[in-house]
């Protein structure tokens, strides 16, 4: 989380919202916009954060991320996670990442 620059913003039993503020010269790509490593990887951090909020340690078994649009420099993504369903083998969780009202990308994930 450190390395990205990922912050964890609010905690609740199940749901969880990670941010990460877009900085030019550490997540563009050679486009001069944010490079979708980056969403992908506040998006698989925070799967991580909202398992834990359940009790669970998880590793991620599928990731299906559709992007919707970019981001720019100084603008801030945030991640918005929620356990959808979550048995003794496998987790359900989907997360919605955001700028302000605008929706950059939505993931599906199993744990």
């Amino acid at each position: 989380m450190k390395l990205c620059g990922i912050e964890i913003e609010e905690l609740k039993c199940g749901e969880a919202v990670l941010g990460l503020t877009i900085e030019a010269g550490r997540h563009f790509n050679l486009n001069k916009s944010a490079h979708g490593g980056i969403i992908a990887s506040l998006a698989d951090t925070s799967l991580g954060v909202v398992g834990a909020t359940i009790g669970k340690r998880v590793v991620t078994a599928s990731l299906q991320v559709s992007y919707i649009r970019g981001i720019g420099a100084g603008e801030r993504a945030r991640a918005f996670s929620r356990v959808v369903s979550y048995d003794d083998k496998f987790m359900v969780i989907k997360v919605e990442v955001f700028n302000n009202e605008k929706l950059l990308a939505e993931v599906a994930a199993t744990m």
